[in-house]
């Protein structure tokens, strides 16, 4: 893996693998510690890093230790846009406890978060990385995120919904996510991914649980339980700061009236669509939940319309 065309073939070979395959082909990264897991594979189908380390907890230390300089050699390699090395570093962080290593990783790939948006395991794992880095470097880390690419990427639409919702400058937000997402509206208003990253602006974020058991509060339909647990992988070493209901407010502030104006010019459009947009519906829902729809031209005109 440390090779370029190597490990462009070890990637071809893990990506047409079945899940079982897979998890035998980083259980090889693992030296002897991978003979272990595949021991304990036997017995119970397929396990995770973390299932190993609480049934054999006297081989943690170690195995992480042999983790360690691996994960380090790769990145430095710049082999992370892999989804066998994503993969590793999900099982990496998923299991190391100390925050300072976690960071070091952080710290290292800061600026090159996109690349491991290739795999729901990159996701957590940029997740993770974005929620340790302290406001200099998620300032650095937003400024190199190709943001018109992403919010139409079946992964990395994801990772935008969690900077917005876990980036304390708002500005930041304003400038370099949201507006430059705004501009592509025309183009992209019934794209799924995207309306996924505006309406995620529009709404409080759901909390794992009520994903999982249903709530009458409107949240991003969009949105998996698995992707919310991507989210908020290392959520508990998280830098943010600022309330989520304040950044929730001003987030729906800087969306608000362009998303008005846009629908407004077509509304008679999306009052006679049998099937509505979604994105239009959370805008009203976020507009009644400000308590501002009196001062509103989006609500006057689809009063004045129906």
């Amino acid at each position: 893996m440390q090779h370029a065309f190597a490990a462009e073939v070890v990637e071809y070979i893990y990506s047409q693998s079945s899940d079982q395959e897979k998890r035998e082909m980083i259980f090889g990264v693992y030296g002897n510690f991978g003979l272990i897991l595949k021991e304990l594979q036997v017995k119970n189908k397929t396990i995770s890093l973390k299932d190993f380390m609480e049934a054999k907890p006297q081989l943690v230390a170690g195995l992480l230790d042999k983790i360690e300089p691996v994960i380090v050699k790769l990145i430095e390699k710049g082999q992370t846009r892999h989804t066998i090395v994503q993969a590793i570093l999900a099982d990496y962080l998923e299991c190391e406890t100390s925050r300072e290593k976690i960071l070091n990783v952080a710290e290292t790939i800061k600026e090159k978060l996109p690349a491991l948006l290739a795999s729901k395991e990159g996701l957590r794992v940029a997740c993770t990385l974005f929620n340790v880095l302290d406001a200099k470097d998620r300032k650095t880390a937003v400024k190199n995120l190709p943001i018109g690419e992403m919010v139409v990427n079946k992964i990395a639409h994801l990772f935008v919904i969690h900077v917005a919702n876990t980036l304390d400058d708002t500005q930041l937000t304003k400038k370099k996510i949201l507006h430059e997402a705004l501009k592509m509206i025309d183009d992209h208003i019934e794209d799924h991914m995207f309306q996924s990253v505006l309406i995620s602006a529009l709404t409080l974020p759901a909390t794992f649980e009520k994903k999982e058991q249903g709530s009458k509060v409107f949240h991003n339909p969009f949105l998996t339980a698995d992707d919310l647990k991507s989210m908020r992988f290392a959520a508990n070493l998280s830098t943010s700061k600022k309330d989520p209901v304040i950044r929730h407010k001003e987030l729906v502030k800087i969306v608000q009236k362009p998303l008005e104006n846009f629908f407004e010019e077509k509304l008679q459009y999306y009052l006679q669509e049998p099937k509505g947009n979604i994105l239009m519906k959370a805008l009203f829902i976020a507009i009644a939940a400000q308590g501002n729809a009196d001062e509103s031209d989006l609500v006057d005109e689809f009063l004045r319309q129906i």
